[in-house]
Order: structure tokens, then sequence, then C-alpha cells
């Protein structure tokens, strides 16, 4: 038998990944990579300074939306600097 949860989590990514990449053809590659890098330095600081596991759990699911929204637009930004024949 297969577990709900995988599936409900990979739809959540799912969800956030057509985000990111709607937002980035909206708004442009150095206002999401800005939104995702402050996203990154709050949950890092999050997870130094605060010894709450709910806190940390909030900034570790914090820092992998960005991540994921990283994935979604720097392949489009790599076709746009170096063209089709790379890669």
């Amino acid at each position: 038998m297969r577990c709900p949860w995988k599936w409900i989590l990979e739809v959540i990514k799912l969800s956030y990944r057509l985000f990111w990449g709607f937002l980035s053809s909206r708004i442009g590659f150095k206002v999401i990579f800005t939104i995702i890098a402050l996203l990154s330095i709050l949950s890092y600081q999050t997870i130094i300074h605060i010894n709450n596991p709910i806190a940390y759990l909030l900034a570790y699911t914090i820092n992998n939306i960005g991540l994921g929204g990283l994935m979604v637009i720097i392949p489009n930004v790599s076709l746009l600097i170096f063209g089709k024949l790379v890669g």
C-alpha cells in the first residue's frame, strides 16, 4: 500500500515550482534571486539562533521552497546567457 502523504507532498512541491516559474516570467530573474537569497538568509539565521523544533521545521521548509525556485529559474537564465548550443 502506497503512502498518501508522499503524493500530497509531491503536489505541494510541484505547486511551489509552478509559482516560482510564473513569478519569474512576470518580475524577472534578479528580483526572484534576491527574494530567494533573502529567504535562505532568514532561514539560516533562524536555524542558528532559535532552538525551537517548530521554528526549525518552518525554516527548513522555507529554505527548501527557495531551493526549488532556484531549480526552476536557473535553467531558463542559463539558456538566455549561453544559448541552445551549450548543454
